[in-house]
């Protein structure tokens, strides 16, 4: 390898340091790549001169990662990571990064070589020439799928509760209008239903579901679908809940058995 080159993937490492070891320069960078290999780093080095940018270098944490193989990868862009899941963000983020020659990190969706999808927290820094250019891509890799579901599990918890809480603030200050007006006790509605969509609605406050109030009933479950939206129709509400804290209100309830 040309000293030049040794000296670009050295980066910030001090020649008197390793030359301490005694060894020519194709040991010492031999040394490097195999102390980077028993860290279990998931490291990649892409040249930014070859053509495509091909990679140079894999650790073998990046092989235990991926299920890829040096000899597999090596020559390669490192896009065959995302497999066709191209319409990333993050991907183009990459790009513009290469380009502007900064330091990234993003995440994105991987795939290894069995298929599987694994989230990559991607860290892009450089190695520069002796003119202060990028010259080598230095991509430090990160499983963090176990963290990503969480999060977004996290997420739909979180939006499910503020739909609740939504709902339920939305119910009180219907309440409240309803109860300014006089209106709470609202007997024309409740005229309105039939005798067995009354009977629908007290087995409705229970919180019990169609399928079981049907059996309750002895109906089928599809009679008891209509008759929940011709309740909703009839007493101006959206929801089961609202339909629930509608006949609550009024003292309107099944007794379970």
């Amino acid at each position: 390898m040309p000293e030049d080159d040794l000296f670009d993937l050295r980066g910030d490492v001090r020649t008197e340091r390793i030359e301490a070891f005694g060894h020519d320069a194709d040991s010492r960078l031999t040394l490097l790549l195999r102390v980077l290999d028993q860290a279990r780093s998931h490291l990649t080095i892409a040249d930014l001169h070859a053509p495509d940018q091909a990679l140079i270098y894999v650790s073998r944490g990046f092989e235990t990662l991926t299920g890829y193989a040096y000899d597999e990868v090596v020559g390669r862009n490192c896009r065959f990571l995302q497999n066709d899941d191209r319409e990333q963000r993050a991907i183009r983020t990459i790009a513009e990064a290469i380009q502007a020659g900064e330091e990234t990190t993003v995440t994105l969706r991987n795939y290894t070589k069995a298929g599987d999808l694994f989230w990559n927290e991607l860290h892009l820094s450089y190695v520069t020439d002796r003119d202060g250019r990028p010259r080598y891509a230095v991509g430090v890799q990160n499983d963090v799928t176990t963290r990503v579901k969480l999060e977004t599990q996290l997420q739909q918890a979180v939006s499910e509760t503020v739909s609740d809480a939504a709902w339920f603030t939305d119910a009180i200050m219907s309440k409240l209008s309803r109860l300014n007006s006089g209106t709470l006790h609202d007997s024309d509605a409740l005229d309105e239903l039939t005798p067995r969509e009354k009977a629908t609605l007290e087995w409705v406050s229970t919180g019990l579901g169609n399928a079981e109030i049907a059996l309750r009933m002895g109906l089928a479950e599809r009679t008891v679908r209509n008759y929940v939206t011709s309740i909703y129709d009839k007493l101006g509400v959206h929801s089961r809940g609202e339909a629930i804290v509608w006949a609550r209100d009024r003292g309107i309830t099944a007794q379970p058995d």
